[in-house]
């Protein structure tokens, strides 16, 4: 389960059309509704990948999507095959939400609490103890 942010397709083969107007629908696990995220249009001009923002108003935690469907409704080109190269729908999950998410606040956490920082801390003790600024040389492994 993903909110949407982008997507993103390409064609890449060469003697097939290229999708011009396409629409974007997207269903929560259960599927029990489709919602319409948008009617894009594709640029002609370039064979490279294209991305798509997603309108706002589906940039939201309210709504979490599972399925996509795309609909080609157009194409640029006179070949009746239209091959679609790559999609990728690009999200954010519940577990890495935005960053501009203000539903999560940050935590103070105490500095003498924080496992990783008293090993980082430790490492500097290390290679810089004191006021020397010369490294403490590690001995080597023999069997290396």
């Amino acid at each position: 389960m993903i909110q949407l942010d982008k997507i993103e397709i390409a064609s890449f083969e060469l003697f097939s059309s290229y999708p011009k107007e396409f629409q974007i629908s997207a269903a929560d696990a259960e599927k029990s509704k489709w919602y319409t995220i948008g009617t894009f249009e594709a640029d002609i001009s370039t064979k490279k990948k294209q991305i798509f923002e997603v309108d706002d108003d589906w940039r939201s935690p309210d709504y979490m999507f599972k399925f996509i469907k795309f609909e080609m409704l157009s194409f640029h080109g006179d070949e009746p095959q239209c091959t679609l190269t790559w999609l990728k729908v690009f999200g954010f999950g519940l577990i890495n939400p935005r960053i501009d998410d203000d539903m999560d606040h940050p935590v103070e956490v105490d500095p003498g609490s924080n496992p990783i920082g008293g090993i980082i801390n430790g490492l500097k003790k290390l290679v810089l103890p004191g006021s020397n600024d010369k490294p403490v040389p590690i001995p080597e492994d023999p069997e290396l």
